[in-house]
């Protein structure tokens, strides 16, 4: 039996991620690096020329949360805050008011980050807005991440930003991870769930009953076929599954690609990798008209980064690759094309990664 290593990810409800600032900050804090931070405020701020009146309340006597242009002696500072780390169960609309008026006024930008440096911006508004209060509204996926508030200006005057009343459609929850000592323990069949349970991710798959946790890409030109026997060209693809047995396995099957820039993607969700890892997985290709197969991962930011690749024919037997996982929050991606619309079926099967301790997205 696999002895993971213990590693504790604590779930604790966030009750003040939404906030009127009214009484302080709630759960967000200032990050304490930042040259210039964002301060509490009420009525009208220093300069005439820009920020609010008062807050976005009926009565505009509350508080609301504003950079001060004046202390930007610099156009690349950025003022920032931020919330702790969230593990976001369901898709999530984040709701805010923002105010930015004033000519010298820079950007406010919504970014998501992750504890190992990957950063998205998932909303941003740039200059002059307009005199009054402004909604905005950000929709979250299921994610672990923190989110941060940046703003920063254009010019040294005439450049407060402002926000206030954040409301969220459900309040998720405070990831804290708490690596504070390891064991070996053999982990118990059943537990008394005290706070919600983190869904555990498998990359381990045979493909024999569906696609487990890897995703058809809706987006992309071809699809994966789920498999069995021989491939339907009779020129390339496998006879049988990599076991040599009858089960499934994936099938890219080229005659249905029209153009050789289609591809078929399977992507994994979110994984959180703390410590590097092995991921192997099994593939065919065999056929005059093979084309290219790569596994890569594609970062928060958007960003792809190949961990394998082949091009073209590679034998008529099944063969085993070995990848090494990097530590990081990301998605992977398995993406196939073809180079001809014939002699080009292309396989894979039989994902499994290291043992270690449970993926958690």
């Amino acid at each position: 039996m696999y002895k993971p290593l213990l590693f504790f990810n604590l779930l604790i409800a966030v009750r003040g991620l939404a906030c009127n600032f009214d009484n302080g900050l709630c759960e967000w804090f200032t990050v304490q690096d930042s040259t210039v931070t964002w301060k509490l405020g009420s009525g009208t701020t220093k300069d005439p020329s820009s920020g609010p009146d008062g807050d976005h309340s009926d009565t505009g006597n509350g508080q609301y949360l504003y950079i001060d242009g004046h202390e930007f002696i610099n156009s690349t500072f950025a003022a920032e805050i931020r919330s702790p780390d969230l593990y976001i169960l369901d898709n999530t609309t984040v709701s805010f008011w923002y105010h930015m008026n004033g000519v010298g006024v820079g950007e406010l930008r919504v970014v998501l980050a992750d504890r190992y440096g990957g950063t998205k911006t998932v909303w941003t508004k740039s200059g002059r807005q307009g005199p009054g209060w402004h909604q905005a509204q950000v929709i979250l996926e299921d994610i672990t991440a923190y989110i941060i508030f940046q703003g920063t200006t254009r010019l040294h005057y005439s450049s407060d930003i402002a926000i206030d009343d954040i409301t969220v459609s459900r309040e998720p929850y405070e990831l804290t991870h708490s690596p504070l000592f390891t064991t070996t323990v053999t982990m118990p069949t059943t537990t008394t769930a005290l706070f919600p349970v983190l869904p555990i991710i498998t990359l381990d798959c045979a493909f024999n009953a569906d696609t487990c946790s890897w995703i058809q890409d809706s987006a992309d030109h071809l699809d994966w076929h789920r498999w069995y026997g021989r491939s339907p060209d009779l020129t390339s693809g496998p006879q049988v599954d990599h076991a040599n047995t009858t089960e499934y396995y994936l099938l890219l099957k080229g005659h249905e690609a029209h153009s050789g820039n289609w591809t078929a993607r399977l992507y994994s969700p979110h994984i959180s990798i703390n410590s590097p890892r092995n991921l192997t997985f099994w593939y065919h290709m065999n056929g005059a008209g093979i084309g290219n197969l790569r596994l890569y991962k594609e970062n928060a930011d958007g960003s792809n980064e190949v961990l394998f690749v082949k091009k073209g024919r590679q034998g008529v037997s099944w063969e085993q690759a070995s990848v090494n996982l990097p530590v990081g929050f990301y998605k992977l991606v398995f993406e196939a094309d073809a180079a001809r619309h014939y002699s080009s079926d292309l396989a894979i099967d039989d994902i499994r990664l290291q043992d270690g301790p449970p993926l958690i997205g």
